[in-house]
């Protein structure tokens, strides 16, 4: 599942990719 949202990340502009990362931060640091 991670993987797939890691893609679909990449295919969206940079904004959407940042914004992909902020979730991936809250994920990390729960």
């Amino acid at each position: 599942m991670k993987i797939i949202k890691i893609i679909k990340a990449k295919k969206i502009h940079d904004k959407g990719f940042r914004t992909y990362q902020a979730d991936l931060k809250q994920e990390l640091s729960e």
